[in-house]
């Protein structure tokens, strides 16, 4: 019986050694033991955050402590290049190419993209993956939207691109550069996002198609001629948060007719200051619950309207004969400019005057109807009209500008319903002149005294 019980404590010391050597080599934090003594080995979980990518097939889900180390493959995306796996959602530190058997927990890796393919866009990738939008890869393309992975658009990228009529910009981007859209004279409409804060110098420059912009209530300055010559724009909204305008920045912008100020830089009809904005202007609103000033006829020309006034500021339109309402009360400087399209037009006798320039260069204009209520034609008003060639000055007139008829090679016939009285500036000397010569007339207004000012007593 003495020898059965010594066996048996043999045994039981045997047994247990055995426990200790099954966990040899075990880490002890990450063993433990179930009900009968036999060792649980821990799980870990893999997130992967792929940033629109597709991951290997072979990258596991889950690890354990193991022997060995365990290799990550590279997951795919169209149009870029992985860049490594990162265990940092902002890439910081190096990447990672496999896990370490002596890792513990959960863990998440980051994928990082280099972008290979932005059609129809060339562009930069710096050290940070920041894209920068460089240009255009085909010079057809009429209309683009910037995708929201690009953060900056570099200064002249779509310098010229006369084909461009629309653009969008994504809230990734922040600033407008220098000349990126100078020169796109087919753009029509642009969309600012609320993310953008400056506007650079010549960014919008002779645009001249571009009717309408919204700079976007996160804008603080605006460069020196950025909008410069962007004649097609009628009215314009300053936002509370610009708070400088640069020189000459709105320079040429002739029917920049009205302008909603809500900022406080205090713009002002006709004033040189903040870039010009208000130097064109008719009216000044402080308040965007204040009507528009502005009518758009049937026939396409946009009537600027208060309580005395009745003005043709500009043409929209494609008719080729065309008569003013007869509430009009005068033609304002280039309303009409560059409408080569137009053959005919009745100035009724409610307008009083004809601004400079207002049908310079109508190369198509072959009649004018001048109504007998206007008293004075202004510089350059019918310059260009190359197939003009008989006109009749009503009796009204009394005042005609430099150069009103200069270029008008194929005229020649002017009447002067009222020929009496009539002078011409020749060398700061008033000089009495007979207009009772038709053809003569024609000849005096197109070439001999086109340099001069006249005007009847």
């Amino acid at each position: 019986m003495k020898k059965s019980s010594k066996h048996k404590g043999n045994w039981l010391k045997t047994s247990a050694l055995a426990v200790v050597v099954a966990c040899s080599g075990c880490c002890l934090t990450a063993c433990s033991f179930d009900h009968v003594n036999q060792p649980v080995v821990e799980t870990y979980i893999i997130n992967y955050e792929l940033g629109g990518g597709t991951n290997s097939s072979s990258n596991p889900t889950a690890y354990t402590q193991s022997a060995t180390t365990i290799t990550l493959s590279a997951p795919t995306r169209d149009g870029y290049t992985f860049a490594g796996w990162y265990t940092s959602a902002n890439y910081t530190g190096d990447p990672i190419t496999e896990l370490d058997i002596n890792r513990t927990g959960n863990i998440t890796l980051y994928a990082k993209w280099i972008l290979t393919t932005l059609s129809p866009f060339n562009f930069t990738t710096d050290t940070d993956g920041k894209i920068t939008v460089t240009g255009l890869k085909d010079s057809t393309i009429t209309e683009i939207i910037i995708p929201d992975v690009v953060s900056y658009i570099a200064d002249l990228a779509f310098l010229d691109c006369s084909g461009l009529t629309s653009i969008t910009i994504p809230d990734t981007v922040t600033s407008i550069g220098s000349h990126v859209f100078s020169g796109c004279t087919g753009l029509t409409s642009i969309k600012m996002p609320n993310s953008v804060t400056s506007i650079g110098a010549y960014a919008f420059s002779d645009c001249g198609s571009l009717t309408s912009i919204t700079i976007p209530d996160s804008v603080t300055s605006i460069g020196t001629y950025a909008f410069r010559n962007c004649s097609s724009l009628t009215s314009i909204t300053i936002p509370d948060s610009v708070t400088s305008i640069a020189d000459e920045a709105f320079t040429g912008c002739n029917y920049l007719i009205e302008v909603y100020d809500l900022s406080n830089l205090s713009i002002a009809v006709s004033s040189t200051d903040n870039g010009r904005v208000g130097y064109y202007a008719k009216v000044i609103h402080t308040s965007l619950s204040e009507a528009s000033n502005l009518v758009t006829a049937n026939n396409g020309v946009v009537y600027y309207v208060n309580a005395n006034d009745y003005l043709a500021v500009r043409y929209v339109g494609s008719s080729t004969a065309i008569t003013l309402d007869d509430k009009t009360t005068a033609i304002e400087r280039a309303a009409f400019s560059g409408r080569s399209s137009l053959i005919s037009i009745k100035i009724p006798d409610s307008v009083t005057s004809i601004g400079e320039r207002s049908f310079y260069d109508c190369s198509g204009l072959t009649s004018i109807t001048l109504g007998n209520g206007v008293t004075s034609i202004g510089e350059y008003a019918f310059a260009d009209c190359s197939r003009l060639t008989k006109v009749t000055i009503p009796q009204s007139v009394t005042s005609i500008g430099t150069g009103a008829f200069a270029g008008c090679s194929r005229l020649t016939n002017v009447t002067f319903a009222d020929p009496n009285g009539w002078h011409v500036s020749v060398s700061y000397t008033p000089n009495l002149i007979d207009t009772t010569d038709t053809a003569k007339n024609a000849e005096y207004l197109i070439s001999y005294h086109v340099g001069h000012d006249w005007w009847r007593e």
